[in-house]
């Protein structure tokens, strides 16, 4: 029959068992069922021995029930100091001072920014949106003129090659010559 179990919870329970490779109520529990096991073990060689220096004195009946009563109080005491000390071990022995942190767990309390950290990233964060933005902006215009342009250059194209069907111009050739010709006309009555 196991100790009731603390009630103290710890914190710091993942560091204990991170550290020692067990959990602290897995060792006092190994060590009442230990404690219990070589009291009962105890009590039968003490029976034992009592038959066999004694018994034509006492029966076996009353040896059984002296050494039932012996262990019934002995492990009674027992779990109740065991209970004191399960709970002694576990806030003064298995303890890990809340300062203390594993090297691999330092870059977990590196990660998490104090409140003026927090507030110049937040700070930052929010100039990196707004540049962000305005990048954004710009090219959606770049973007905007370049599809115009796109729009214009197949518009005049349309038209082109609508004017050389009209024309019977059925050459790229033949564009190419009428349009240098129109050009140069152009630049003449510009003149």
């Amino acid at each position: 029959m196991l100790p009731a179990a603390t009630e103290t919870v710890l914190e710091s329970s993942e560091y204990i068992c991170q550290a020692l490779r067990f959990t602290p109520q897995s060792f006092i529990d190994s060590v009442y069922n230990t404690l219990y096991e070589y009291a009962i073990e105890g009590m039968e060689t003490l029976q034992k021995t009592l038959k066999h220096e004694f018994g034509d004195l006492i029966s076996e009946s009353e040896l059984r029930e002296g050494k039932n009563k012996i262990l019934e109080k002995f492990l009674s005491s027992a779990q109740r100091n065991f209970a004191k000390l399960d709970g002694y071990l576990i806030r003064n022995i298995f303890h890990v001072e809340d300062e203390f942190v594993f090297p691999e767990d330092e870059i977990q309390l590196k990660l998490n920014p104090s409140e003026e950290e927090d507030e110049k990233l937040d700070d930052e964060n929010k100039k990196l949106q707004k540049l962000r933005n305005a990048c954004l902006r710009q090219q959606t215009l770049e973007l905007n003129k370049t599809i115009n342009e796109y729009l214009k250059t197949t518009e005049f194209f349309q038209n082109l090659m609508d004017t050389a069907k009209r024309n019977r111009i059925s050459s790229m050739d033949e564009i190419k010559n009428v349009t240098t010709e129109l050009n140069e006309m152009q630049k003449l009555l510009l003149n």
